[in-house]
């Protein structure tokens, strides 16, 4: 791979700066380049458009001016002059769930599960056997029904040949199979711990002619193994090409830092890379509970309502399932916050609230739209005003009427304006993010629990990314059962004698 070209790799831990370090270079190739023989390519849309944005904000650029600042998929679906109506999209999957009888819907509709249905999780496998991340013996090995498996891909892709339709899987391999190299002469590949067998094929081919190629990234931040990502061929690279190293988190403080160089010591699959904290005398904190319940006290005294600036804290969790808690938590206490999915508590109960007020002015005597609202938001009685906190059945009392009791109307139409302050995430979904203050739910599933014994360096790189987030406090709080990541928490606490 790169056979005969310029490569240098950039590696440096979690903080560090490695996507500026990539705008310098951008910067300085533009000195003697035109922008569209520069390339930028990521593996998420969000960590793309931050290069191009960074650039154009930089260098005083269009978007336009940058047409290779992509993530892969984007740039081999225009490499190949697909258009946005050939994809496989929403509406071509209830195309297909009708017309088969299929479900690849990512969780259960109206069931209250947030669980993916069967058929999507049969999907992700077959994307992950066209990566490379899962061979036919490990498929045959998987705890799922072979014949059903097979059947839905042969009717999935028998579908989307008959509508001359291609996903995001079928742009990177007919562009391996079929693309044309890139008339890039430079090219930056930023988060390179995260790319695929797959997508590296694509990177080869597609900057065959680049004079000069740098890729930035952190072994120990490689968590997407499930799609095929896997840190060797980071580490590889590193063994084959000249590095530089970036030395100094500039996000996390001593304490956190003594905890992720902890963790690191304990991961097997890695390159020796130095790695020092921001600034020697900024301790910051790393508090552990036993109990979620305690995190509140914390959270009240940031003044998280008068911050309506820059996100205050993120509460996350290894999977989804754990969530539900935090989400209680702060909706008991009248805590705005984000999802991952955009969701806004309270933004979402001023439209609910507006939304009863608009039907009883609009549509109160229609019966049947009165059952179906009633029944969506939990109304027991159409003839009181919305403000009576007696309106609500129980199950939506706590969320509804207790903002309106304790902020009043106005104040809360005012607050639902606010930036929320805390969001409520996977640990997957904010690799690359940071917060003031960082809460860690150390709970994990079963399967979580038995990946610790069959690949605890896969663990340990996740529970890195969470504690790395932060800013300036870590708090950890203690699985229910104490099964989770306890176990791996105490065994690096009393190894490294860390006391917190």
């Amino acid at each position: 791979m790169f056979e005969g070209r310029n490569v240098k790799v950039l590696l440096s831990q979690a903080g560090s700066g490695k996507t500026r370090r990539l705008i310098e270079e951008v910067s300085k190739e533009l000195e003697t380049r035109r922008p569209e023989e520069l390339a930028f390519v990521t593996f998420t849309r969000k960590g793309a458009d931050e290069g191009l944005r960074r650039v154009c904000s930089k260098l005083m650029l269009e978007p336009e001016d940058l047409p290779y600042f992509r993530t892969l998929h984007s740039l081999t679906f225009h490499a190949m002059n697909y258009k946005a109506n050939q994809m496989f999209g929403r509406i071509d999957q209830r195309k297909f769930n009708k017309e088969f009888g299929y479900n690849l819907n990512r969780c259960e509709v109206g069931t209250g599960k947030v669980a993916p249905t069967k058929d999507s999780v049969y999907l992700d496998f077959y994307d992950m056997e066209r990566s490379g991340a899962l061979t036919s013996k490990q498929l045959v090995e998987a705890d799922i029904e072979l014949g059903y498996y097979h059947q839905l891909v042969q009717k999935y892709e028998e579908y989307k040949s008959q509508q001359c339709l291609v996903d995001f899987f079928d742009c990177l391999i007919k562009y391996v199979q079929d693309g044309d190299s890139l008339p890039v002469k430079v090219a930056m590949i930023d988060e390179a711990q995260d790319i695929t067998a797959l997508q590296w094929q694509v990177i080869d081919k597609a900057f065959a002619k680049a004079e000069k190629i740098v890729i930035a990234g952190d072994e120990n931040q490689s968590i997407y193994s499930y799609s095929g990502a896997r840190p060797d061929f980071l580490i590889d690279l590193a063994r084959e090409f000249p590095v530089e190293h970036l030395s100094v988190s500039y996000r996390i403080p001593q304490s956190v830092y003594r905890l992720a160089k902890a963790i690191t010591t304990f991961i097997g699959d890695k390159t020796d890379k130095p790695f020092n904290p921001r600034v020697e005398n900024d301790e910051g904190m790393v508090i552990q509970l036993n109990e979620l319940e305690r995190l509140k006290n914390f959270i009240d005294s940031d003044e998280l309502m008068d911050d309506r600036n820059n996100c205050a804290w993120y509460i996350l969790a290894r999977n989804n399932c754990f969530l539900d808690r935090p989400k209680r938590l702060l909706e008991d206490n009248l805590i705005p916050y984000w999802t991952a999915d955009g969701f806004f508590m309270g933004g979402e109960i001023m439209r609910r609230l507006k939304d009863y007020d608009n039907f009883k002015l609009e549509g109160y005597k229609d019966e049947k739209k009165r059952e179906d609202f009633a029944r969506k938001f939990g109304i027991e009685d159409f003839t009181q005003p919305f403000t009576d906190t007696n309106l609500f059945t129980e199950g939506c009392k706590w969320v509804y009427a207790s903002y309106i009791e304790k902020y009043g109307l106005k104040k809360l139409e005012e607050m639902c304006k606010w930036n929320p302050q805390v969001l409520v995430s996977t640990i997957h979904h904010v690799k690359g993010g940071e917060a003031k203050n960082v809460a860690v739910m150390l709970d994990a599933t079963r399967r979580t629990k038995s990946n610790v014994f069959n690949d605890i360096d896969e663990e340990l790189r996740i529970l890195y990314v969470a504690v790395t987030r932060a800013k300036e406090n870590l708090f950890l709080i203690d699985s229910q059962n104490g099964e989770g990541y306890d176990q791996i928490l105490n065994t690096i606490k009393d190894e490294n004698g860390l006391d917190f």
